[in-house]
């Protein structure tokens, strides 16, 4: 996110499960379409002028861009829904002088013929700085994370796809514990209660949000009917895991949807346990990240996906200056070998992102591709996923038609 977007340095199956995860990337895996539309979200604050898309060929790897398909301010996250017929978009931050542009949510008709996008309408989000949504199940509920106010809001999804009445509204207050660190340009800090993704998990029975500033994942018992949220059980914490200020960023389940793997600005991989009955994590282990960067600058990991297999897990790091923003350094992507048995972690490779500050990533219908977004070089590097190692290797494409991207959604074409 970028009002403070360097604090943490952010198959089809598991899409129609979880909802909140932009691309295929756990799960059975959908029929491959011969093409899909590439949905790219990004910010606004520089060339950038709102939702891109590509065309995309799973058997070739051929990629072509379509240009600017919906003009929109900073829609930094996006969410498809489960029939494929809508998109829904978090519009993170105003337009400078234009209050109203930001802080909301957009619900979008998808034509799946010509991946045309139409609006059909936008709603103030629940707080400020909206950074992450995710549609349950039903695809009646959308929930959204609000950075800045470091809350939790649901909205009912109407019939016609339109975003309807605001059905719950939770703030996690508090400060992080230890030093606090003074408050920027727009009196934020990353001390300050910061809720930066919210995943509603494969049973469909709990909201998951990872508050950043506070290091904590809280679950709430989702009620589809209403959209109310009631909390389950303690939140799970950096008790019991070594390192210090464990600021839990993003998170991704794993296939049989009784693991999860959390991503954190202190450089850190978290596996933890899901129960499904109660919403209970466990941490079971947390490991460091390795940027492969200079050694003198400080870095915080930014995303986090798990193979349709399960067997791999993906993690991303860019760096960040004193004050936890973003610095102008390329970034890494790191691999991890998932042990079968209990579900920790081993190192298998770390590789450059393939240009600056990289944000999110996703891998393609298919699982043969990764596109990794490099937010400052507006660039988006497409890698080739060996299935059997994890590893990941180059292709050479750089995609620089979509400026600042930080959020992908692929559509099979019709």
């Amino acid at each position: 996110m970028t009002t403070f977007k360097g604090l943490a340095v952010r198959a089809l199956g598991i899409l129609a499960l979880a909802g909140a995860l932009m691309t295929p990337i756990a799960g059975t895996a959908a029929p491959l379409a011969k093409s899909y539309i590439l949905y790219v979200g990004g910010y606004t604050r520089g060339s950038g002028k709102g939702v891109y898309a590509y065309r995309f060929s799973p058997a070739s790897g051929d990629i072509e861009p379509l240009g600017l398909i919906e003009p929109a301010v900073n829609p930094s996250w996006l969410a498809p829904s489960h029939d494929h017929r809508f998109l829904y978009a978090a519009n993170e931050h105003p337009a400078k002088g234009a209050p109203s542009t930001g802080n909301s949510i957009s619900a979008y008709a998808r034509d799946p013929a010509t991946g045309k996008l139409t609006l059909l309408n936008r709603v103030a989000s629940g707080g400020e700085g909206p950074a992450h949504l995710a549609i349950d199940k039903t695809g009646k509920i959308l929930a959204v994370a609000n950075f800045a106010t470091g809350s939790v809001a649901t909205f009912h999804i109407n019939s016609d796809g339109s975003i309807g009445a605001l059905a719950a509204n939770i703030v996690q207050a508090g400060q992080a514990a230890g030093v606090q660190v003074a408050k920027d340009e727009n009196g934020l800090s990353p001390t300050d209660s910061h809720i930066h993704c919210v995943m509603i998990t494969p049973d469909n029975r709990y909201v998951l949000t990872c508050n950043i500033g506070l290091g904590k994942i809280s679950a709430y018992r989702l009620n589809t009917a209403t959209g109310a949220l009631v909390q389950a059980g303690e939140p799970l914490t950096a008790a019991g895991l070594p390192g210090q200020n464990w600021r839990p960023r993003h998170l991704a389940f794993d296939p049989s949807g009784k693991f999860i793997y959390i991503n954190d600005s202190s450089m850190q991989v978290t596996t933890a346990s899901y129960d499904p009955a109660t919403g209970a994590m466990k941490p079971i282990q947390s490991i460091p990240v390795d940027t492969g960067g200079p050694a003198n600058e400080s870095w915080a990991g930014s995303e986090v996906r798990v193979d349709a297999a399960g067997k791999f897990v993906y993690t991303s790091a860019r760096a960040v200056d004193a004050t936890l923003k973003s610095a102008h350094l390329d970034g890494s992507i790191n691999v991890f070998a998932v042990d079968a048995a209990t579900h920790t972690l081993t190192p298998v490779q770390q590789i450059s992102s393939g240009g600056d500050s990289p944000r999110s990533f996703a891998f393609d219908p298919s699982g043969n591709y990764l596109f990794v977004g490099n937010e400052y070089s507006s660039t988006i590097a497409i890698f080739a996923v060996d299935k059997k190692t994890g590893l990941l290797s180059p292709t050479g494409k750089i995609l620089k038609d979509a400026p600042e991207p930080s959020a992908y959604v692929f559509e099979a074409e019709k």
